[in-house]
Formats: structure tokens, C-alpha cells, sequence
């Protein structure tokens, strides 16, 4: 198989770079960058085409089957367009993931220029929609914060029906910021503090969120808050949801067995073992259940650039490509 990369140099795609080179049946690499096009990769892997990253005009040159884009939102779907129904395309931008067009709007500010192309992606949330995922030649890989916390959250409302409202407080990395220098993750930003930022419903994240839990239930008051954490990498979120009526815990339980019996990546664990430090450098979501009466509260923690990014691209790979789906990810943590 040979697997073309867009945008190499970031830390989604440097992590993408070494996933692939790692992975048993990846045969060739071609890895693309604007920022630094014919400079030297760095690693050397007979895989790799070219020691140097490969400008985009030569992406038309080349044989290959599998884009996987790292690039920016709206400035992805740009490079891939033009494969759209030819080649397999993992797009780990925002470009697709929202079907509706205004809750795009809202939350980038304008529109992709393949905004016609909304809602025949498939939403690559590997766990959820996996025999998608394996029929499709276009894949929109969710963001870090809808992964954690719609793992936790969508097969409750898929059976339970009487919600009230959500909840949803996620912890997050710096690293899920990206890697341009802004003041205000600095080192002496960062160490040593916490604080929340576009609350309740102003982070990008919120509509994809809630269209996803709208799909499945109608009318729910939704909450996200998301905060920075002085550490490098990993999300923990508090996924609470406030029913009409007190709920069985044994039920819940059950459903969340169900869904993720055959599951290898999501993990049902003790509040005890509930730790980022045991979710990150794999590819695991680890899920947590605390019910009082009425309120469920699911802790869920993943790693934000391997779960939450490269990890779930190549875990979407595996699925479409009919490899067994752990091929090349980590499972240990080594943190």
C-alpha cells in the first residue's frame, strides 16, 4: 500500500509520519509539507520516498492509494479535492465532520470549498461507525474533544431516551493547541495554571458535538466547557448527563458492554484506575461509570494526538483497509 501524508511538520502529523512507517503494511510513504518542502525529514525509513518533504504540486506525479491530510482546517480539503470517489482519503480536518452548513458557519467562520460534499463523508469515529468506516473512500476523522467525550456519551442516548441535559468538562494537553507559537501557551503561560476557554458553547468543538447527540436524541441542553492543562499531551473528561428519571445501573453497564465487547481500544475501568497517565502514548479510551439517582457521570480519557488524531486516522485505515484493527497502534502505555 502506498500512503501519501499532507501537512507532515505538525504534531499530528510528525506523530501520523512515524505511525506509518511503523506499520506492517504501509509499503511506501510520500510525505508533503508547504512549511518545509525539500528539507530533510529527519527519519530515515526505507518506506519513505524521499529523505526531503515533498511540495504539493507533486501530488498529481505520483501513484498512491491513501491520502491521510493533516493540514488545517479549511485549508485541507483544498489539496484532496481533486481525489474525491479516486483514491481512500482520511481527512483528520474539520472540513467534513459537520454535516449542517450554518453550525459549519458558526464554528469556523466560513465554509469549505467542498461544502457541497457535506454529509457524504463518513464521521471516523472508529467504535461507532466502523462498518461505515469500512465501505467508505471518505472519511472525516472527528476532533479530540468529540472523540473523548462521544465515546462516553453516544451509546447512552442511543437507548436511553428521557435526558435532560449534558454535560461535558474535558482537560486537555497543550499539545491539542497545535504547534504556532501564541503567548498564551508559553511555558510560564502554561506551568502551574489551569483555566477554561470558550465555554458552554463557544469552542469550535461544541457543534460537533452536538449535532452527533442530536442525530440520536432531539432537544438536549448541551454544556461543554473545555480547560488547559499544564502537561504535554492527553484529554480527561467529565461526561455528565442529568436524565428525567432515576437510571439502572446495571443498564448501563450493559450498554456500554455491548458496544464495546469486540472493542480492542476502549476500556471499562475502576474509578480508581481512571488516570491520564494510563491513556497516553496509546491508542485506548479508557471509560469510568458513577451513577447517583438520576445523574450519570462517565469519565473518559484518551490520548489527544493518537486516540483523539493519528492514532484514530491509522485505526480508520485499518478498518476501510480489512486489517485487523490494532495493526500498528500502541496499547501499553509506557508514561
Amino acid at each position: 500500500m502506498k500512503l501519501s501524508i499532507l501537512g507532515t511538520t505538525g504534531y499530528t502529523g510528525t506523530l501520523l509520519l512515524k505511525l506509518a512507517i511503523a506499520h506492517p503494511n504501509i509499503k511506501k510513504i510520500y510525505a508533503f509539507s508547504s512549511s518545509r518542502n525539500g528539507e530533510k525529514i529527519g527519519i530515515q525509513s526505507e518506506k519513505l520516498i524521499s529523505s526531503t518533504f515533498l511540495s504539493y504540486d507533486k501530488l498529481n506525479e505520483i501513484e498512491f492509494d491513501i491520502i491521510i491530510s493533516a493540514l488545517p482546517h479549511l485549508t485541507s480539503s483544498l489539496y484532496y479535492s481533486d481525489y474525491i470517489g479516486k483514491k481512500i482519503i482520511i481527512d483528520l480536518a474539520a472540513d467534513l465532520r459537520i454535516e449542517n452548513k450554518e453550525l459549519f458557519f458558526q464554528s469556523y467562520g466560513k465554509l469549505p470549498d467542498i461544502a457541497h460534499y457535506f454529509g457524504r463523508a463518513t464521521y471516523g469515529l472508529s467504535e461507532i461507525n466502523y462498518n461505515q468506516i469500512a465501505n467508505s473512500d471518505l472519511i472525516a476523522n472527528p476532533g479530540c474533544y468529540p472523540t473523548v467525550s462521544l465515546l462516553a456519551i453516544l451509546p447512552i442516548v442511543k437507548e436511553i431516551k428521557d435526558v435532560r441535559n449534558i454535560f461535558i468538562n474535558s482537560f486537555s494537553g497543550v499539545s491539542g493547541a497545535g504547534k504556532k507559537a501564541k503567548t498564551d501557551l508559553l511555558y510560564c503561560e502554561r506551568n502551574e495554571n489551569i483555566n477554561v476557554y470558550n465555554p458552554i458553547s463557544k469552542h469550535r468543538h461544541y457543534n460537533e458535538i452536538k449535532e452527533k447527540i442530536d442525530a440520536e436524541i432531539n432537544n438536549i441542553s448541551l454544556s461543554f466547557n473545555p480547560y488547559l492543562l499544564p502537561v504535554n499531551r492527553g484529554i480527561y473528561s467529565n461526561n455528565t448527563i442529568l436524565f428525567k428519571s432515576n437510571i439502572s445501573e446495571k443498564n448501563v453497564f450493559e450498554i456500554f458492554t455491548q458496544y464495546y465487547k469486540d472493542k480492542s481500544f476502549v476500556k471499562i475501568v475502576p474509578i480508581e484506575e481512571m488516570q491520564m497517565k494510563n491513556v497516553v502514548y496509546t491508542n485506548n479510551c479508557l471509560l469510568s461509570v458513577i451513577i447517583d439517582k438520576n445523574q450519570l457521570q462517565i469519565f473518559s480519557a484518551i490520548d489527544n494526538l493518537l486516540k483523539g488524531s493519528a492514532g484514530q486516522a491509522i485505526q480508520n485505515l485499518n478498518l476501510r483497509c480489512g486489517f485487523p484493527e490494532t495493526t500498528g497502534l500502541p496499547q501499553s502505555s509506557f508514561a
